[in-house]
């Protein structure tokens, strides 16, 4: 995945921030997760005196990106979605990007040759042409 550089900071900033916000609540002794939506307005607040409420144990999302948007959209769900998931120090999050692109009339040589390099560089565990 490409990403601007600017908005890479961005991100960064904003995890810590969320993540030492999290570990302060949690030394505090009492934990209080808000969690707004940016599209509905929604809010729901989750209080605990120090103990864990069972709920549900693994989250799983899938969603289809248009390429057109994709920057932009990643960004979003890294920011409205992963960065709440990692918000909670025991949570196991794992982020997995899957592209996939048809040729019908067969992709260009430079074409490949580029994504092919890029793959590699950005250390994409696969990246196969058929």
């Amino acid at each position: 995945m490409l990403t601007d550089p600017e908005a890479a900071k961005e991100y960064e900033a904003l995890q810590n921030e969320t993540v030492g916000a999290a570990s302060a609540q949690i030394d505090s002794g009492q934990k209080e997760t808000r969690e707004t939506s940016g599209r509905t307005g929604s809010t729901a607040t989750n209080t605990t005196g120090g103990g864990v409420t069972a709920g549900p144990r693994s989250f799983h999302g899938t969603v289809e990106v248009a390429p057109a948007t994709a920057k932009m959209r990643l960004v979003q769900i890294a920011d409205e979605i992963v960065s709440v998931l990692v918000s909670d120090p025991n949570a196991s999050v794992k982020v997995v990007v899957e592209i996939s692109a048809e040729f019908p009339d067969g992709a260009k040589d430079s074409v490949k040759r580029a994504v092919s390099e890029n793959a590699r560089d950005l250390g994409l565990k696969s990246a196969d042409w058929e």
